[in-house]
């Protein structure tokens, strides 16, 4: 993030604002209740500049509870002003808001299935590149549901793109797609004694990642990651020597994440292979859901102009029911092998 605000310097205004633009905004919110849990909230978004100042935005996505337990998809308008201001840096005031799907309450048949909220917010944003703006915004959220509602402080930071009115098919094909198979080793929760202890160990068996990175400078993209596939957990009791035989589940898991890659093509060797390396951070949810993070480097070997077959290796949190008493989930760190290819 830090090194993109650097970035600024180098980078011009935009002549001229896109008609319609594609967001994706991540953020966290406070509680102002002495007490009360925060929530992280992953929104990408859809909108248009109907004038010079003026924005209105279709906004959906995830939004979790701290302990990412609850879920919740939002589905809300976003009319946001500009002020007219001479620079790169150019203030706004927005304001967010709409209903709730509670995943889990519709799950579960109980009350509060559609909940609502409203979120006014002050920030600011500023080019990163051709056609690409970081923003940084800070505000107040209201939430509401039967009986009563929160009050929260937060931030997001976001990523936009223009699409200066060529639609989805054409902006797409400005960003570089790529499809990938992942696997993981286990990530382990552990509890007990020389002479008792349990434990229960996730991993990811098989999964499929979609991810849309767009340049925002050279040789670094950023853009969306989205994964589904399968992971198996094993709970396993022993006293003593004894040891039981593994309680086996296999569940479906998701990934919601930013990813940001730099492509190292200075670095080329055998005049086909560049490395690379990414981070990526959004929600993960296994059996349970979490901030999911992942830090990966890797070799790409070109197979076209704009193809290229990427082998990854990294770091990458994985939640985990905890054996103690007390239960809920951790995050555990795993390692996460990927073959992709890229388009």
């Amino acid at each position: 993030m830090a090194a993109m605000l650097l970035m600024v310097g180098n980078v011009g205004a935009q002549e001229e604002r896109s008609k319609t633009e594609f967001r994706f905004n991540m953020g966290y919110n406070f509680s102002l209740k002495s007490g009360g849990g925060g929530s992280f909230v992953f929104h990408p978004e859809i909108g248009w500049n109907l004038s010079d100042q003026f924005y209105l935005g279709i906004v959906s996505g995830v939004e979790t509870d701290q302990n990412f337990k609850s879920l919740s998809v939002p589905i809300h308008i976003h009319p946001e002003v500009s002020f007219d201001v001479n620079g790169n840096i150019v203030p706004f005031f927005g304001i967010e808001g709409g209903v709730n799907l509670n995943t889990q309450a519709i799950s579960d048949h109980g009350s509060n299935e559609v909940t609502g909220s409203i979120n006014s917010m002050l920030g600011i944003k500023t080019p990163i590149g051709k056609n690409t703006e970081f923003s940084l915004a800070f505000g107040y959220t209201r939430t509401i549901i039967s009986g009563g509602g929160g009050d929260f402080l937060g931030f997001k930071a976001g990523v936009n793109f223009g699409m200066h009115g060529n639609g989805f098919k054409q902006f797409f094909n400005k960003g570089t797609q790529g499809i990938e198979i992942e696997t993981s080793t286990s990530a382990k929760s552990e509890y007990g004694d020389e002479e008792y202890s349990t434990y229960n160990q996730v991993r990811a068996l098989f999964g499929l990642r979609y991810s849309i990175l767009f340049p925002v400078y050279e040789n670094l993209y950023v853009g969306p990651s989205i994964g589904v596939g399968l992971s198996k957990s094993e709970y396993v009791w022993r006293l003593n020597k004894y040891e039981e035989d593994p309680e086996s589940i296999t569940d479906p898991y998701g990934y919601l994440l930013a990813r940001a890659r730099y492509q190292a093509t200075q670095l080329s060797f055998a005049e086909k292979f560049y490395p690379f390396a990414q981070v990526e951070a959004g929600l993960g949810v296994f059996s349970a859901g979490c901030f999911a993070f992942n830090a990966a480097v890797g070799i790409s070997y070109e197979v076209g102009s704009d193809n290229s077959i990427d082998l990854s290796v990294g770091y990458i949190t994985i939640p985990v029911e905890k054996v103690e008493d007390d239960g809920g989930t951790e995050s555990k760190g795993a390692l996460r092998i990927a073959l992709g290819y890229s388009f």
